[in-house]
This record gives C-alpha cells, structure tokens and sequence, in this order.
C-alpha cells in the first residue's frame, strides 16, 4: 500500500478545518526533522539562516528584531551556527558595541539546501492537487489559504488586545512590562517571511499593538 493510499484510509469528512491544518503542520514539522537531518541544523535555526542569505549580513540585534525573539534566544541559537561554522560573528566597523553576523560558504551551501527543501515541501503538498481538482487553480488556493491566515493572525492580536485591557493593570513600571511582553510572546516569533512586504506589515502590526500597550502604562 503507497502512501496516497495510506492517506485516502484516514476519514477526514467530520474533520474541523483546524484539524486539517495541525496535520499538514505536523507533517511538515516530520518533513523538515527528516530533511534537515543530514544539513546538521535544527528547525529553530532555519530563520535566522534564511534572514541571513537574504540579508547579506546583520547586526545582532537586527536578528532579534525582525525574527521576533529574546536576545537570549538569538545569541544562543547564533553560539550553536558559531560552533558548526555555519555562521561567522564579527565586531561592527562602524559601531564598536555591534556584533555583525554574515554566513559563510557553508553556511551559504547549507543556506541554498534548506531554500530547496522548502520549496519542495510546496510541490509535495500540492502532488494530488491537480489530480483531485481539474478544474481549480492553484492562485485560487493561495488566496482561500491567504484569507485563513489573515483571520487566525487578525483573531491572535484581539485576543492580545483584550489581555492588554484586563490583565495588565498592575504592570506599570517598563521593566516588568518588558518581560509580561516576553513571556507571552508574538504569535508568529522566529518566523521568517518571504519578501520585504509581508515582513513589514507584520513588524508594524506589532509596533501598533505595542504603542497601545505604552500608551496604557
């Protein structure tokens, strides 16, 4: 029995849309451990590789920033790429108290794989889409898919919105504010997007949210 059989065994009629989604971000999760195994990295630190091939090269804090995590978490994961030689971290010319982070060749090689394997996991997920739907285009898809991201993101921030008018009475002094913030996370933390745009309206969604926050304390 081949794996499409397998699948086609599995009765999803009653399944919740949601259901849907955790089993393709489950499979994608078994995807990537059993693909990244023979590159030597972990899932964890494929943005921070991605944001970097993309980048060229990046502060430090840069990382932090547009990946949307601790300082701690970023130096951590960038000791471990140290160690494998996959990334190289220098003192900033032009700012003394900067670490400048860039890949090397390896790191580049490795960089290009990982490119590879997440375009391919595209083509594995749409492998029977042409067969079962003759008649439906993939641009449409995107778009149906498209529309669900933007309300699950859209559904995260009111819920944050709402904690922000609840829970946070007791928290004016900034340190403590800082770390409620960090302990509750962003939703979409260690993430990398594809393309300039999308990063940005992320990123500013974010410092909206957080300028309410300041604005309440």
């Amino acid at each position: 029995m081949d794996s499409d059989d397998k699948a086609n065994e599995i009765p999803m009629d009653d399944f919740l849309i949601s259901d849907l989604i955790k089993i393709i971000h489950k499979s994608y999760k078994h995807y990537l451990v059993h693909k990244l195994a023979s590159l030597d990295i972990t899932p964890g630190q494929i943005p921070f590789i991605l944001e970097l091939l993309h980048s060229k090269s990046l502060y430090q804090s840069d990382l932090t920033s547009k990946l949307l995590l601790s300082r701690a978490v970023t130096a951590k994961t960038l000791k471990k790429l140290d160690e494998k030689k996959i990334i190289k971290r220098k003192v900033a010319e032009d700012n003394k108290r900067k670490n400048e982070v860039y890949l090397t060749d390896k790191g580049k090689e490795i960089a290009s794989e990982v490119e590879k394997i997440e375009k391919n996991w595209d083509k594995v997920l749409l492998k029977n889409f042409s067969k079962d739907f003759p008649n439906e285009d993939k641009k449409e898809l995107k778009k149906i898919l498209e529309s669900l991201a933007k309300s699950s993101f859209n559904s995260v921030m009111e819920e944050r919105e709402k904690s922000d008018l609840h829970g946070w009475g007791d928290y004016d002094d900034m340190q403590n504010f800082y770390k409620m913030h960090h302990s509750m996370a962003h939703p979409f933390k260690g993430h990398y997007f594809r393309g300039k745009r999308s990063r940005m309206k992320f990123l500013r969604k974010k410092r909206e949210l957080d300028a309410k926050r300041f604005k309440k304390h």
